[in-house]
Formats: C-alpha cells, sequence, structure tokens
C-alpha cells in the first residue's frame, strides 16, 4: 500500500496486541469474502513459482453489526484456504505460533467455530486446483542439438521453499517438458547440502543431505 512503512512485529508479541493495533489492520491484505461477513486477510501473501501462495500472518475477519473483528487460525487450514479462494494446502508449510491467542478454526466449507484461547497459524501455503507439480528454475538452458538441452543448475520450487536435486533426473527433465533424460550427463556438486530427490513424474519423495546436479541433459523423442 502506498505511503505505508513497513511494520516489524516482534514473534512475541501476543496477538491481542496485533488485532487491536491500527497499524497493523491498514496493512492487512483482503483475500476473498463469503456472503460479505467473512474473510481471510494476511500481512503479506507471497505468488510462488509452482502457482501456490503463501498467507504471512493469516487472520479470520470477521463482521458483527458495523465493526470487524481479526482473529488468529488455530485450525482449518484446508478450510482457510478454502475462503481465500484456493483448493487445498501443503502440509510442509503451515507454521504455528509459540504463544496462544484469541482464535477461531474453519471448517472445510468455511463456517466459523466460537473464539477462544489456542496457538494460531503464523503462516501457510494454499494451493489451487488441481494440485500443481513442483517447478524447476535453471541457471541455463542451452541447446545442445539432435533434440537435446543442456539444463545448468537446476532448482527445484515447492511452495516457498527452493531444493537443490540429489537425484531424479527424468523427472527433473519431466518438469521441463522434456520426454528423456539423457544418461551419462549428469555432473554433481562437490559441497554436500540439503536436496531432494524426484520420482519419474517430478514429485519430491525424499529429502537427504547429499551432492546435487549441477549439470544434466534432456531430450525430447
Amino acid at each position: 500500500m502506498p505511503g505505508l512503512r513497513p511494520v516489524i512485529v516482534r514473534p512475541e508479541c501476543r496477538m491481542s496486541k496485533i488485532v487491536i493495533s491500527l497499524v497493523w489492520l491498514l496493512l492487512l491484505i483482503p483475500v476473498n469474502a463469503v456472503g460479505g461477513d467473512v474473510a481471510i486477510h494476511a500481512q503479506q501473501i507471497i505468488d510462488n513459482p509452482d502457482s501456490s501462495k503463501t498467507f504471512l500472518h493469516p487472520l479470520v475477519s470477521l463482521s458483527d453489526e458495523d465493526h470487524r473483528h481479526h482473529y488468529g487460525i488455530r485450525g482449518g487450514v484446508p478450510g482457510a484456504c478454502r475462503l481465500a479462494g484456493m483448493d487445498d494446502f501443503l502440509r510442509d508449510y503451515v507454521h504455528w505460533s509459540k504463544d496462544q491467542a484469541e482464535s477461531v478454526a474453519v471448517d472445510k466449507d468455511g463456517a466459523v467455530s466460537e473464539v477462544s484461547s489456542g496457538y494460531y497459524i503464523e503462516s501457510m501455503t494454499c494451493i489451487p486446483k488441481p494440485k500443481p507439480l513442483p517447478v524447476i528454475i535453471a541457471k541455463a538452458v542451452r541447446d545442445g542439438g539432435s533434440g537435446t538441452v543442456t539444463v545448468e543448475m537446476p532448482f527445484l520450487h515447492h511452495g516457498p521453499s527452493r531444493f537443490p536435486i540429489h537425484s531424479g533426473h527424468t523427472g527433473a527433465c519431466q518438469l521441463l517438458g522434456y520426454d528423456n533424460a539423457v544418461k551419462y550427463s549428469l555432473k554433481f556438486s562437490e559441497q554436500r547440502v540439503s536436496s531432494v530427490s524426484l520420482d519419474a513424474e517430478g514429485q519430491i519423495y525424499s529429502k537427504a543431505t547429499g551432492n546435487y546436479i549441477t549439470v544434466m541433459d534432456c531430450r525430447d523423442e
């Protein structure tokens, strides 16, 4: 919002203080409303490369005659994502508060429970329908001739996270839109880091520490 300076909210601040803060309310971004009575707001909405969206400090906004009240979400991530116009959520990217505050739960149809104290969601990542595949973004993709390409420094983007690729050459090529991996074309890093392994369709099936792919070739057939 033009003219507003970002406000840093310390993690130890209680949600009750956040709710009554005028500056916080000005920073809230309305996402979607149902019947004009219930809406999901967030301090920030991040569009991820794989079409998912990450909601930082999501709140449920409820109308009460002439007033609107904002509460943390203590449960019901699928329903909260549907209120936000999405279909489901990525379980690895739901982060919870360390303190408790007045909050509500949301059922799968978007109905909101009574207000009570509980731990609340600090961030959640929602996905559209159909469920999107991860996305690979590489430093460079060069034409190798004869229908092949050389891919340098491929990284997998899944929700708000970015991973090096430890294994799954075929799945990585599939995500890039190529039919096959070129055998014996792989080069790996000397450094061992946290990375992912992909199945043949490009989905993550494991995470581990290891050497990661720095160069790989793919081809169409």
